[in-house]
């Protein structure tokens, strides 16, 4: 797939210490876990590679400890081919999550600490301003502050980029946040807490998208796990339906729609495209453990959309 721009992602970088368990434990039970594995992760981080292993040019705008898993992070991020000048170190630790998937299910619960994510500011951003010049997309989550956040998109914006915004996690928004994306990507859990009321059947799911877009976005698309993403604009909505896959870990899979989306677009998709390459990229990552381990390269995606 031709790539026509490079992918600018402003978000988060951290380590995620995974737990598989035989079944999530309930609140004040203590489980048994059968392993714990360490992998780089964070949105950002996640996003940037899921989008860089299917042939993007990406370049990370992030924040890391002044420790040994700030060092395994870029040492990391530079063996997949992201572009790390500018991700700076903060004087706070490296942030870090705490993931337990059921063996049975991929079901999972993470708990984050956030660390230096936090202490990447809209002043970072501007500074590498010239990072975004010629960018295809620019991509950020809420895994750093919001008024960060705010600042990529508007950066985006000036420099003729396409914008997407992953609210993740949902946190209340700014009002004037929503207008600078040209795709607002949630999952159900986030578009509910963001509306404030119920989204858990298809009516409930448009209606509530529909009340985001009227906040400004150029389009919302609702990740669906196994159901999909509905697509919704202001022409019209439509469920997209990924191919089948037996789900081992759903840890990562919303990042791998959203690096392989940012990535479709900067290859020239149009977004109904963009989003059928996105559960494509999705649906590989759930059937393999892990998060980043589990992202799809371009030569497997080619391989099982013609299996």
């Amino acid at each position: 797939m031709t790539v026509s721009g490079h992918i600018v992602v402003v978000g988060s970088c951290r380590v995620d210490l995974l737990a598989r368990v035989p079944r999530l434990p309930a609140p004040g039970e203590t489980g048994a876990g059968s392993g714990l594995a360490e992998e780089v992760g964070g949105k950002g981080a996640n996003q940037a590679v899921a989008a860089r292993r299917l042939g993007a040019a990406v370049r990370l705008v992030a924040r890391v400890g002044r420790d040994s898993r700030g060092d395994a992070i870029l040492d990391a991020l530079r063996a997949e081919g992201v572009d790390v000048t500018a991700v700076g170190r903060a004087p706070a630790a490296t942030g870090v999550a705490l993931v337990t998937v059921e063996e049975a299910t991929g079901a999972r619960t993470v708990v984050v600490v956030p660390g230096a994510n936090h202490a990447l500011l809209p002043d970072d951003v501007e500074g590498a301003a010239p990072l975004f010049a010629g960018a295809a997309v620019v991509v950020t989550q809420l895994e750093v502050p919001v008024d960060t956040a705010a600042r990529a998109l508007a950066l985006g914006r000036r420099y003729g980029a396409r914008t997407v915004l992953n609210p993740a996690p949902a946190v209340p928004l700014p009002g004037g946040l929503l207008p600078l994306a040209d795709y607002l990507i949630p999952n159900e859990r986030e578009l509910a807490r963001l509306v404030g009321g119920r989204a858990a059947t298809a009516t409930e799911i448009e209606a509530a998208a529909r009340s985001l877009l009227a906040s400004g976005p150029g389009e919302v698309i609702v990740t669906l796990g196994a159901r999909g993403a509905l697509r919704v604009t202001r022409l019209g909505s439509a469920l997209e339906a990924p191919p089948e896959a037996v789900a081992v870990d759903t840890t990562g899979a919303g990042d791998a729609f959203v690096g392989a989306f940012a990535q479709g677009l900067a290859a020239d998709l149009d977004p109904l495209a963009a989003v059928r390459h996105a559960n494509h990229a999705s649906a590989l990552s759930v059937a393999r453990p892990g998060a980043r381990s589990s992202f799809a390269r371009a030569e497997e995606m080619h391989t099982w959309r013609n299996r």
